[in-house]
């Protein structure tokens, strides 16, 4: 019925296999552990921590750059730069020609205007000088 040899075997086939999954494992689990120990970076020197009027045994270096800025010599600068800015100018030839029109317009609402009257005509003036 049951063959000995078979069962053996069978036994023996069984314990290969596992030997085979536990090496596996146990490989993984190396290469795992040595990449994490690598990441992690083992060679890398921890900062001392120091109180405040220590004095530093060495050089630190910031792991970051930071910016300070002396608001009042920025100020001064901008200031500085801004007159020496020379100022720029559009000319419009056509802009003299608008006002005086304008102008004359305004005059010739409020000539012959006595005062009474002018404060009934004072938008239309400020209108027509496109003050308004």
């Amino acid at each position: 019925m049951w063959d000995i040899a078979a069962i053996k075997e069978r036994v023996e086939d069984l314990g290969t296999s596992l030997f085979r999954s536990y090496r596996t494992i146990l490989v993984t689990a190396a290469v795992s552990g040595s990449i994490a120990i690598i990441c992690r970076n083992p060679f890398q020197e921890h900062l001392p921590s120091y109180a405040m009027g220590d004095i530093a045994r060495k050089d630190i270096r910031a792991l970051e750059n930071i910016r300070v800025t002396d608001e009042e010599l920025t100020e001064k600068r901008r200031s500085a730069a801004s007159e020496l800015i020379l100022n720029v100018y559009d000319f419009d030839p056509e802009a003299k020609d608008v006002f005086v029109e304008r102008l004359s317009k305004a005059f010739d609402l409020i000539s012959g205007q006595t005062s009474q009257r002018s404060e009934k005509y004072k938008s239309s003036f400020e209108e027509a000088l496109g003050i308004s």
